[in-house]
């Protein structure tokens, strides 16, 4: 059951990372500038994007797996 919520947690981090990655490309575009500066909401945004998508996604994976879990259980 640990190593199952473990491994549910990992995919879940990997996937978050990948949607940070993402919605970074994205915001980026819009927090450069035209000279190719940053803005000072980019300096602090950008930077922390991928990680805290990344342990949004581990803790989304985690919390739908156990609801699913607790659901078969019922049935």
């Amino acid at each position: 059951m640990i190593l199952r919520r473990i491994g549910v947690a990992l995919l879940g981090l990997i996937g978050g990372i990948l949607a940070g990655i993402l919605v970074q490309d994205l915001l980026a575009r819009l927090l450069i500038t035209a000279a190719g500066d940053v803005t000072v909401i980019g300096l602090v945004v950008l930077p922390l994007l991928i990680p805290v998508c990344g342990v949004l996604g581990a803790i989304l994976a985690v919390l739908l797996a156990a609801r699913r879990s607790s659901r078969a259980c019922r049935n």
